[in-house]
C-alpha cells in the first residue's frame, strides 16, 4: 500500500484542564501514528497554523481523520489518537510557519 505523501487529519487542541480551545486541520505529510516514533507529533508541531508556538507541552491535543475520508472505500489510514500535552514538552518547530 503506498502512502499518501499530503494526508491532512484534523486535531484538536485542549487546555490542560480539559476545556477545548480551538480546532483546524493539519497536513502531517508521510508522518504516521503507527510508526511509534515522534515523527506524528513533530508534524503537528511543525505544520499547524491556529497557534502561536507556546501551545507546546501546554495543551493536549486530539487527532482524527477527516470525515470525508468515511466515504472513501481506498482509505485506510488511522490517525485518531489523544497525545497529553507533557508528550509535546521539549519539541519545538523544525520548519518556518507558512503565511
Amino acid at each position: 500500500m503506498e502512502e499518501r505523501e499530503d494526508l491532512i487529519i484534523k486535531v484538536t487542541f485542549f487546555k490542560e484542564s480539559g476545556k477545548y480551545y480551538t480546532h483546524g486541520k493539519v497536513n502531517i505529510g508521510k508522518a504516521r501514528l503507527w510508526q511509534g516514533d515522534d515523527s506524528f507529533k513533530q508534524a503537528i508541531v511543525d505544520n499547524q497554523t491556529m497557534l502561536t508556538d507556546s501551545w507546546i507541552g501546554n495543551m493536549h491535543v486530539v487527532t482524527e481523520d477527516l470525515p470525508e475520508h468515511d466515504s472513501d472505500p481506498n482509505y485506510r489510514e488511522f490517525s485518531s489518537a489523544l497525545i497529553l500535552a507533557h508528550e509535546f514538552r521539549g519539541m519545538k518547530r523544525t520548519v518556518k510557519p507558512k503565511g
